[in-house]
């Protein structure tokens, strides 16, 4: 081992246990004092190593994570030791305490037998008798007077919150006093309205039954004016009667138009047109009262289309439901006074007892949906 370790040429293999021995064989002593370098340099001092010698990385490892855990123990017996010494201080305080504890606990005891054996004069002990009498009434009294105030406390409590109750009571009751009132109003009104409705309904129905009536006999009148046809053509041609073929024909039915491919593409560009066409004509619709019910409507073409029905019903419908709920017969008495052709203004009057102030929206709204409807039909929108 000695030949070995301090030959120049040769590089160093030395393991820890080896460099010890070597140290331990030339006298020295390695009893956890020294670390691996110290033995290193004494023994390069020595002229045992060879300058040249260089250590081997992974003792210098090894050695350095020896150290490390020598550190860390060294931290971790030093930590136990001061948590060691705190619990023995903080036992050695309780013990201190308790003796402390017990010395005054002796110490009473003596004076109260102390005192108890030098109170002999029967006098000073009637009188401490009778203080010991005076204070325990007192305390009897100042505990009768506490539960007696508690009690007076929580009667006036129960009394306040009795005192709300009551008042909440009277509140619900007057709001239900309240809601039935307003309900029985709203009722009364809903009939009354209804019946005025029923009554102006019936009105224009006699109404239309009187124009309907007059047209009529207007028609009779004209028709009785008038020459009779079979007599007028005996005059002219009498052959022309019996003649089939002098007779017109039925107009021709224009047969429906084949979709193909070639055509899908100019029916898809003349929808777009008629939808951009309709949106300027709403976006031109007249918007003031004035001009909504002075714009003239073509009544025989808003029947020939029956656009009330188509169009104005369901509107009618919805809007009675947002505002009064299920209705039909006003939905209905509207619908009808429409038909008959009753004037914008007129409308909203009857409809003003029931609606209110939503009458003349609603009438507004109606008409500006004949006017778009007539013009995009005479537009050729539709």
């Amino acid at each position: 081992t000695h030949t070995h370790a301090h030959t120049p040429e040769c590089e160093n293999t030395l393991n820890s246990a080896s460099l010890r021995v070597t140290y331990m064989c030339v006298g020295g002593s390695v009893g956890g004092v020294k670390s691996e370098r110290e033995i290193i340099e004494e023994l390069k001092s020595k002229g045992i190593l060879s300058k040249e010698y260089r250590e081997n990385p992974r003792e210098i490892q090894r050695e350095t994570r020896r150290l490390r855990i020598e550190k860390e123990m060294e931290r971790e017996f030093q930590r136990r030791e001061r948590q060691w010494e705190q619990w023995e201080e903080a036992r050695a305080r309780h013990k201190q305490k308790q003796r402390e504890r017990e010395e005054y606990i002796e110490r009473s005891k003596d004076k109260f037998i102390e005192d108890d054996m030098r109170e002999e004069d029967e006098r000073a002990y009637r009188r401490r008798r009778e203080e010991h009498k005076r204070r325990r009434e007192q305390e009897r009294y100042d505990d009768e007077q506490d539960r007696q105030e508690e009690a007076r406390v929580i009667a006036a409590e129960q009394e306040r919150l009795a005192e709300i109750e009551r008042q909440r009571q009277e509140q619900l009751r007057l709001e239900r006093e309240a809601e039935e009132k307003r309900e029985r109003e709203a009722e009364a009104l809903r009939r009354a309205a209804v019946e005025k409705l029923q009554m102006a309904e019936a009105l224009a129905k006699a109404q239309a039954i009187a124009r309907q009536q007059q047209h009529h006999q207007q028609q009779q009148q004209q028709h009785q004016q008038q020459p009779q046809p079979h007599a007028m053509r005996g005059l002219f041609n009498a052959e022309e009667a019996d003649d089939p073929f002098a007779r017109k024909h039925k107009p021709l039915t224009k047969l429906d138009v084949v979709m193909d491919k070639s055509n899908v593409a100019v029916v898809e560009e003349e929808k777009m047109r008629r939808q951009e066409e309709s949106k300027k004509v709403f976006m031109g619709l007249p918007t003031s009262r004035e001009d909504v019910y002075g714009y003239p409507l073509d009544w025989e073409l808003i029947e020939r289309d029956n656009i009330v029905e188509v169009k104005l019903r369901p509107m009618v419908t919805k809007r009675m439901h947002e505002l009064v709920g299920e209705a039909p017969e006003v939905v209905n008495f509207v619908v009808d006074q429409v038909k008959n052709r009753t004037s914008p203004s007129e409308l909203s009057d009857q409809l003003q007892s029931f609606l209110e102030n939503d009458s003349e929206p609603l009438v507004i709204k109606l008409w500006r949906c004949l006017i778009f409807e007539q013009q995009i039909r005479e537009r050729n929108l539709v």
